[in-house]
């Protein structure tokens, strides 16, 4: 899948295209594989004891090779980089970017941005599909029994003043506090959730979702038609839909089977399938988008509302405002694409080049 990606075929100057049927053929390989051993989706209804608990009959049906690791309630691991603060009791969580929130398609089977998806962004956690309440930490969601996030920025009083922070997100001064999201949301994926328990977590280096994810991308780059296996045990839609319906999703929309929109998706459910497992930096990379997407980080302004107010308009009694201005800027440029060599390194002989860029 790699060789056969922007990155690598394009580096040397050529391009290869039968590489994409090659990486399809060897992802149809290691699906037989996988399966004929007795690898598979877990249900839906499983889907946590992939990476967490002690269910060892869930997590090795799915991954193919991982590690576990227990982390303590108390310790800085969990509390530093895993557990945000507030009533969750914790130092630090991961703000999670509002372009990655808004990649969670809704439970229908299209993208929120689609007029037939029905998203209401004034309710907009409803309708994801599960896999949004087991990655997103959301105002109103609940990662622990009993401890409901009130994730919001400011609230907007009765006679029409504004006060910042309340709930779960703590200002300093203008700012939100350290340690706090800025973003308005936090990720979940490798959060329990038993309160005051220690973390048995699964780290999943590879498993067969990301397989069939692998061969639908590489044959519909390949050029295959959405529904032409070529031979292999499934279609590129076939195999995209499996995961997709794992995860609380519907069948992809026939508008979206075909062509770039069909690419698109593909890509868009690996970001989520895969989120947090280290996948999303590389295929980056791989593809060559760097410069085009993921550069800024966004949040979503959300004001909580006192006295009256258009019920209809905001049914949650919160108003949510997705701010164009990012609160993270980032730069990502063409030289990135490759690390840098050691400068000592590239005095070894006449063909040890710098990257482009790093001069």
């Amino acid at each position: 899948l790699y060789a056969a990606s922007p990155q690598a075929t394009e580096e040397g100057g050529q391009t290869r295209e039968d590489l994409w049927e090659e990486a399809a053929l060897a992802a149809d390989e290691a699906i037989k594989a996988a399966e004929d051993n007795g690898y598979e989706l877990v249900p839906e209804s499983e889907y946590y004891y992939i990476f967490k608990g002690q269910n060892t009959d869930t997590y090795t049906k799915e991954v193919l090779f991982g590690r576990r690791h227990k982390i303590n309630w108390g310790s800085d691991a969990y509390k530093a980089t895993i557990r945000p603060p507030g009533k969750l009791d914790g130092l630090y969580g991961v703000a999670t970017n509002q372009k990655f929130v808004d990649c969670f398609d809704m439970a229908n089977g299209y993208p929120i941005d689609d007029p037939d998806s029905g998203y209401d962004p004034q309710n907009p956690y409803v309708n994801r599909g599960s896999r949004f309440e087991h990655d997103i930490i959301h105002n109103g969601s609940e990662p622990y029994p009993g401890y409901k996030m009130d994730l919001y920025n400011q609230v907007q009083h009765a006679d029409g003043s504004i006060t910042l922070g309340g709930g779960d997100i703590s200002y300093d001064g203008g700012s939100v506090r350290d340690g706090y999201t800025t973003t308005g949301t936090y990720g979940k994926k490798w959060m329990g959730d038993q309160w005051n328990t220690a973390l048995d977590q699964v780290w999943p280096y590879i498993r067969i979702a990301e397989l069939y994810l692998n061969f639908s991308e590489a044959a519909a780059e390949a050029g295959w038609s959405a529904t032409d296996s070529h031979g292999c045990r499934y279609t590129p839609l076939e195999a995209l839909n499996m995961v997709r319906n794992r995860g609380g999703i519907a069948d992809l929309p026939a508008k979206y089977q075909s062509g770039d929109l069909f690419l698109e998706r593909i890509r868009n459910e690996r970001r989520v399938e895969l989120c947090f497992e280290d996948h999303r930096f590389f295929d980056i990379r791989r593809w060559k988008i760097g410069t085009t997407t993921d550069q800024h980080i966004y949040r979503v302004l959300i004001t909580k509302l006192e006295g009256e107010y258009d019920t209809a308009a905001y049914p949650t009694g919160y108003r949510y405002e997705e701010d164009t201005a990012p609160v993270l800027r980032r730069t990502y440029e063409e030289r990135h694409y490759l690390f840098p060599i050691k400068r000592e390194d590239t005095y070894l002989g006449p063909l040890f080049k710098q990257n482009p860029g790093w001069e």
